[in-house]
């Protein structure tokens, strides 16, 4: 399984989640814990002294107080759509969040322009940010276009067999199915 599933992926794995790790503390020297919280990406934000996670709601809220023992960030490539929270009285506090790495962007070269021009460049850009699973709102915010505007392409992804869509609570979840994963990222030759 671990051939199969994991190996084939795993150079871009470390990558994402070394190049995450690295980014904070770059922030860190820049602009002290502040700074360092406020440039954590969507799923998590920080408005001081609180740092919110986007949890969904049937996880219900939860409150984590630090009381001064601080918390450790720990980026994982398998970690999806939201981070989760490791909570135990004699353990430091830890929260395992998304590497916002693994799709968002579009890739400069010409894999992504011709991504662009087989389907558009809004409708490409979906696709890539669909390298985890995310939902239309967030989707939205992420591209910054509307949400009907997300619906529509990803409504033609899923016809296309690229996207597979399920509801999660109140939420619709986006998911590349093999074949879109294999169009938005193709593995290189060996």
């Amino acid at each position: 399984m671990h051939d199969t599933i994991i190996a084939p992926d795993w150079p871009r794995a470390r990558a994402c989640v070394g190049s995450e790790a690295t980014r904070p503390a770059g922030e860190f020297t820049r602009g002290g814990v502040e700074q360092t919280l406020a440039a954590l990406r969507p799923p998590l934000s920080w408005q001081l002294p609180v740092l919110t996670a986007d949890y969904p709601a049937h996880y219900g809220d939860l409150d984590i107080h630090l009381n001064g023992r601080g918390l450790v960030l720990i980026p994982a490539y398998f970690c999806r759509v939201t981070p989760v929270a490791l909570v135990d009285r004699d353990l430091p506090r830890v929260l395992v969040y998304p590497v916002t790495a693994t799709g968002g962007e579009p890739d400069a070269g010409s894999h992504a322009a011709a991504l662009e021009a087989l389907l558009g460049p809004t409708r490409a850009r979906v696709l890539l940010a669909l390298g985890r699973s995310r939902c239309t709102g967030g989707l939205a915010r992420l591209l910054g276009v509307a949400e009907s505007t997300v619906s529509e392409h990803v409504r033609v992804l899923r016809a296309s067999g690229l996207v597979h869509s399920v509801y999660t609570g109140r939420w619709r979840m986006h998911t590349l199915t093999p074949l879109g994963a294999g169009l938005a990222f193709p593995r290189s030759p060996r």
